[in-house]
């Protein structure tokens, strides 16, 4: 549910001919940090992870809940990532 709200953040560094219906291979440094910190993992295990779910995350909706909201404001403010409340599939209001 956390990376689902990180799409744009995680999209935006991959190459211009990525399809953003496919999940990247490599998730952004921040991103693994920010994803790391919230779920208390090790960045090796965050990245294990990734490597293992993103067909299924990538396909997660959008899930606004309190609990997320706190998760960004605690674990993603040094990072630059703030409670984003998303609009369309790809793009958001803040």
């Amino acid at each position: 549910m956390l990376t689902s709200r990180l799409k744009n953040e995680i999209l935006i560094v991959q190459p211009a001919n990525h399809q953003p219906d496919d999940p990247p291979l490599v998730l952004p440094p921040a991103i693994v940090s920010f994803l790391s910190s919230a779920c208390n993992l090790s960045n090796q295990l965050t990245v294990d992870f990734w490597d293992s779910l993103k067909e299924t995350v990538w396909k997660t909706a959008i899930c606004n809940t309190s609990v997320i909201e706190d998760l960004f404001r605690v674990h993603g403010k040094d990072l630059g990532f703030r409670v984003y409340l998303f609009s369309t599939r790809w793009g958001y209001d803040r």
